[in-house]
């Protein structure tokens, strides 16, 4: 890769399309709670399924410590396993 990771942080509609086509990762914002954020996850594999299947890229997934809601600091294994650094 030359130069700094693209991520997009984004709840649009077609945000994982883009993440996709155009990024290296996802930031995700406003979810409240695990569940949401797991859903966010399976979408955006599914999303990314075709390029993944080719081995045309990684799936990477932020979530920013400073902004972490406790709920998944005590998660933090289950985020790990689906792919969230």
């Amino acid at each position: 890769m030359l130069g700094p990771p693209i991520l997009l942080g984004s709840e649009a509609k077609r945000a994982f399309e883009r993440v996709v086509d155009y990024c290296d990762g996802w930031i995700p914002i406003n979810r409240a709670n695990i569940d949401g954020f797991k859903q966010a996850i399976k979408e955006l594999r599914e999303a990314a399924l075709p390029a993944l299947s080719n081995n045309a890229m990684a799936l990477n997934v932020l979530q920013l410590t400073g902004s972490t809601p406790p709920s998944y600091k005590s998660e933090a294994a289950d985020l790990s396993v689906l792919g969230v650094s």
